[in-house]
């Protein structure tokens, strides 16, 4: 046998090869998927997903006429189709009212954009990017990321949020309390987010040659990359990292503690914000949102035993956000609905933190007077 022939013999063998893996692992991905749920398409962004992938079809189900652009931002309806000032909206699911999601016009995006241009005679676009269960980091990675990666202009932030985190850590602290549990305060999410940014430095070359790998759709490296995640996802379970600190939400000091690397976590995050704003000549506005168990009239059958306490860690929270944070503008709305009456009640029936319609118009209306200063100021700048 020549040389020639030689050479291309073994081609032939590393070719056959190659399909006969192709072919135990097609045989080996249909046993692994046979007793695996349909799994649902994927986006890079979509402010409706809350923690898990969703369709667009299931999304809009959900909530009818909704629309987004191709970042995956809520389009809010009636936006103006030049806009001369652009307002990028923050916060979690509460800046994302009313709930259940009636209609996409009915959101604090766009009435407080409807007010704006038609009571004002402005020409404002609201960029609605909020989502559920951010908090302070996650919003000014979201604020990173329209800035930054997509390259996008707006005028102002602001963020309709102060609740998510202090929630989370009051609810710990009272489950804490009654059941000796310890829980993690920070967001695995929060992480992945922070992982986001790192396109263009070696670690996030790795992981888009990876992807790209992924993308190729080979049978062999889909099962070998299915194998990889079940033995990651068993090591995880069996190895539990131990505590570094003796921190019980048993202990007042402990809680003490605790607190305040939140309320420092939050608090540089907006402060990052504001810069990241400034040097994209955007201003950076902060609105402390109000809860159920902050309104005044609420009715004595619907207060539950937590609020007291959920109450005391919000006020904390947010007097000390006005004590220390002086470089940008903060809007304290947790009396927001106290000359209503029991009868005309602001906020969802089961929620504490979501709004309906009329305490939606509320809030639009108290965040449109104080941002309109601002806005004014804006649009006489760029008539100069």
């Amino acid at each position: 046998m020549t040389k020639g022939k030689k050479i291309l013999y073994s081609i032939a063998l590393v070719i056959i090869g190659l399909l006969v893996m192709e072919g135990v692992a097609f045989i080996g991905l249909q046993i692994v998927d046979s007793d695996r749920a349909p799994q649902p398409s994927k986006s890079i962004f979509h402010p409706l997903r809350h923690h898990a992938h969703r369709s667009l079809d299931v999304i809009k189900k959900d909530w009818p006429g909704l629309k987004t652009d191709q970042y995956g931002y809520i389009v809010t309806p009636g936006a103006p189709s030049h806009p001369s000032i652009t307002i990028v909206l923050t916060g979690s699911s509460s800046a994302r009212s009313p709930k259940p999601f009636i209609s996409a016009d009915l959101t604090l995006a766009a009435i407080l954009q409807r007010k704006l241009n038609k009571k004002h005679g402005l020409n404002v676009e609201v960029k609605a990017t909020a989502v559920a269960g951010y908090q302070a980091f996650r919003e000014f990675m979201t604020a990173y990321e329209y800035f930054e990666h997509y390259n996008l202009k707006a005028d102002l932030i602001i963020s309709l949020n102060g609740l998510y985190s202090i929630n989370k850590f009051a609810k710990q602290v009272i489950k804490n309390k009654h059941k000796g549990k310890i829980y993690d305060l920070y967001d695995e999410n929060t992480n992945i987010q922070i992982n986001e940014i790192l396109e263009g430095s070696f670690v996030g070359s790795m992981r888009s040659l990876g992807q790209a790998i992924l993308n190729l759709n080979l049978n062999t490296i889909q099962l070998l990359n299915r194998g990889l995640a079940r033995m990651q996802a068993q090591s995880k379970k069996q190895k539990k990292p131990p505590l570094k600190e003796n921190l019980d939400y048993r202990n007042d000091d402990s809680i003490d503690e605790l607190y305040k690397r939140l309320f420092l976590r939050e608090h540089t995050a907006y402060e990052m914000m504001r810069v990241l704003g400034k040097s994209h000549d955007s201003g950076f506005m902060l609105f402390l949102m109000p809860a159920k168990y902050s309104w005044l009239q609420l009715p004595p059958a619907e207060k539950q035993e937590d609020f007291a306490p959920m109450l005391g860690f919000m006020n904390r929270f947010y007097d000390d956000f006005k004590k220390h944070s002086s470089q940008y503008p903060i809007t304290d709305l947790r009396d927001a609905f106290n000359h209503l009456t029991p009868e005309d009640r602001p906020y969802s029936e089961e929620e504490i933190t979501h709004y309906n319609e009329l305490g939606t118009n509320i809030l639009a209306e108290k965040i449109m007077d104080s941002i309109l200063p601002k806005l004014n100021q804006v649009a006489k700048n760029k008539l100069k």
